[in-house]
């Protein structure tokens, strides 16, 4: 069950990268964002406690570090660190990290990595070749069969930035394009209201969504009814500030606890 547990919270964390990114209209337009107008600089540092009832179990840590070139093209670089605490270090480790490389004017993913160094053991490669729109996946040096996937696919990670630049506003459904790699789906997100709450960080207006987890499988496959619940500020910025689940063994809630922008 513990084990369960941990593996819970870090596919909550994860996705935190499933979050809305694409109109539907945008499905078809994959026109540059001009760099100057992003809503995200280099430096940025959001953190996320992750709790399990009231159980204290995880930190998820995003930065924006400064761009790199990819195969002699400029990306903008994000970085994903996943750390469990002490007390759930003795249960399950996690020190986990995930980088995405992405195009400088966010219209797709050029690199993805997953470097797992705790209980779990993983050198995950993700490769994004737009000259044949496909995308491949390797560990420790194995390498899966590549995969079609539509011009504007997003990595899980830099699909939290995609969001971040798009309009959202209530009675909205939000379609957008993601791959790990393995499969490529598309995910829907619907906008039900506006509500104004208060985390660790501060007190915030919010947007709150509610995805469709038909295309999710482990616990949410297993549980009845799943449900999982954002709360994305409405202001330009659109940082994720809350996530709420609750499935077959429980409830688990992440909230924003610092912000450095």
């Amino acid at each position: 069950m513990r084990k369960k547990i941990l593996r819970l919270s870090i596919l909550i964390i994860m996705f935190i990268g499933f979050l809305p990114a694409f109109s539907h209209s945008s499905l078809k337009n994959n026109s540059e964002t001009d760099s100057q107008s992003l809503p995200f600089k280099i430096g940025e540092t959001l953190v996320y406690n992750i709790r399990w009832e009231q159980i204290d179990a995880a930190r998820a840590t995003f930065q924006v570090l400064p761009r790199k070139h990819i195969n002699n093209h400029e990306t903008l670089h994000f970085r994903l660190d996943v750390k469990s605490n002490s007390f759930i270090d003795r249960i399950y480790k996690i020190r986990d990290r995930f980088d995405s490389y992405t195009h400088p004017g966010m219209i797709h993913s050029i690199l993805y990595k997953k470097t797992a160094r705790g209980k779990e053991k993983r050198e995950i490669m993700v490769r994004f070749d737009w000259s044949k729109q496909s995308v491949q996946y390797s560990n420790f040096g194995k390498i899966k069969p590549s995969i079609k996937i539509p011009s504007t696919t997003f990595d899980p990670l830099s699909v939290f930035y995609k969001m971040r630049i798009q309009k959202i506003e209530p009675d909205k459904t939000i379609i957008f394009s993601v791959s790990d790699g393995k499969k490529c789906f598309l995910q829907k997100v619907s906008i039900i209201k506006k509500e104004r709450i208060t985390v660790p960080v501060g007190t915030f207006n919010t947007y709150v969504a509610i995805p469709e987890l038909s295309n999710f499988g482990g616990i949410f496959k297993k549980s009845k009814k799943p449900k999982l619940k954002l709360w994305i500020s409405s202001d330009e910025k659109h940082i994720l500030v809350k996530m709420t689940s609750k499935v077959l063994i429980g409830s688990m809630i992440g909230e924003l606890i610092s912000l450095n922008q």
